[in-house]
């Protein structure tokens, strides 16, 4: 059996992040050996101490957030482990001058960082945020730029569009097949009269283009809904809500539940899933969420495109069109039910885990067989 390392840069203190985690799973299940990785030491809070970094992120072959953790250490990591390729999730924590030069090397890239840092500049209202966004932007351009260059490394991103723009091959975020049981939720039909919002919004509430998304809610949507159906309710939901969102909520007479363990016993209270992000890359995971959890949803088309075209969902600009497509489905239950369930079908087939992990051992095993020049 191989054994696969996954080096990750994970800013919070004995955390790891949804795709790590995934990766694990998924490796295991395709029959490989996981050894997890943490490029930032554990218990230690996150301080400029990579130095052994600054030539590479000078030349863009690394970006700034390798600054953050030593090369050395990940080195000896990786050594210790006795691994026979490792899964480097992020350019966070890539830079190949501290593996072994024959180590085979997996990038996940996620997503188009460059342009997700450009868009919180355009929507951060903090001058010395926007101008730190701007940085980081240009320096994971010139780093993603670098690494397809460079041809070394097989890479993979998690969203449609930018796996085409990044010249990587396309790896979404999956849902294991115990998530797919043949049961509804207790709300699912036609009878929804038991449901506390009309509306559901998640997402972690102090990033920049989600505040941006609860802005436009606020201002373009809900009032459009609540001509259409007054008293139209919301829920926003997520962790560390800024003073902007609690204004923004509290001035719609909105509902915020700060935080939640299960996404499910907040969408089985909801009509309607929304994503109306201008600002997005890569994969949302909300939209995965509802999905399993047969909720219908109205997103943008940044949104959309980082699944295939095909999945079920309505798709609208923020803006009247927005709000105009989440009153057709709460006008429409018997519809807004079908359009769940036949997300719920699609996902079944084209994303669940065990439908990916022919394609995760491939990409492996193509990764185990290449070695860098």
């Amino acid at each position: 059996m191989s054994r696969i390392g996954i080096v990750h840069a994970v800013a919070r203190e004995g955390g790891t992040s949804v795709r790590v985690a995934w990766w694990h799973a998924v490796l295991s299940m395709a029959g490989y050996e996981t050894r997890d990785l943490p490029a930032l030491a554990p218990g230690r809070s996150v301080r400029a101490r990579g130095g052994d970094h600054l030539g590479a992120v000078i030349r863009g072959a690394a970006v700034p957030e390798t600054l953050a953790w030593s090369g050395r250490r990940v080195a000896a990591l990786v050594s210790d482990a006795g691994v026979d390729a490792v899964v480097v999730v992020t350019l966070r924590s890539f830079d190949a001058r501290h593996l072994p030069a024959d180590m085979p090397i997996l990038v996940d890239l996620v997503d188009r960082l460059s342009e997700s840092y450009r868009q919180r500049a355009a929507v951060d209202r903090r001058l010395v945020r926007r101008a730190g966004w701007k940085l980081l932007g240009y320096s994971h351009a010139r780093t993603e730029s670098w690494v397809r260059g460079e041809r070394r490394w097989p890479t993979v991103a998690a969203g449609r569009a930018d796996a085409a723009l990044l010249g990587a091959a396309w790896l979404p975020m999956t849902i294991g097949d115990a998530c797919f049981d043949d049961e509804h939720d207790e709300h699912d039909g036609d009878d929804r009269s038991g449901m506390r919002w009309d509306v559901l919004f998640t997402g972690t509430l102090d990033y920049p283009p989600n505040v941006a998304a609860v802005r436009a809610l606020a201002q373009e949507i809900m009032p459009v809904v609540r001509e259409a159906r007054p008293g139209a309710t919301l829920c926003v939901a997520g962790r560390r809500p800024t003073p902007e969102v609690r204004h923004l909520v509290d001035s719609i007479g909105a509902d915020l539940v700060e935080g939640f363990d299960d996404y499910r016993e907040l969408a089985v209270s909801a009509r309607v899933a929304v994503a109306p992000l201008v600002h997005a890359t890569g994969f949302q995971i909300k939209v995965l969420d509802a999905v399993r959890t047969r909720r219908p949803q109205v997103v943008t088309p940044v949104v959309a495109s980082g699944f295939d075209p095909e999945l079920p969902m309505r798709v609208a600009p923020v803006g009247p069109s927005f709000a105009e497509e989440i009153v057709r489905l709460l006008d429409d239950p018997s519809d807004a039910a079908s359009l769940a369930s036949a997300a719920w079908e699609h996902a079944r087939v084209c994303y669940s885990t065990e439908h990916w992990v022919g394609e995760v051992r491939r990409r492996l095993d193509e990764t185990l067989a290449h070695r860098p020049r």
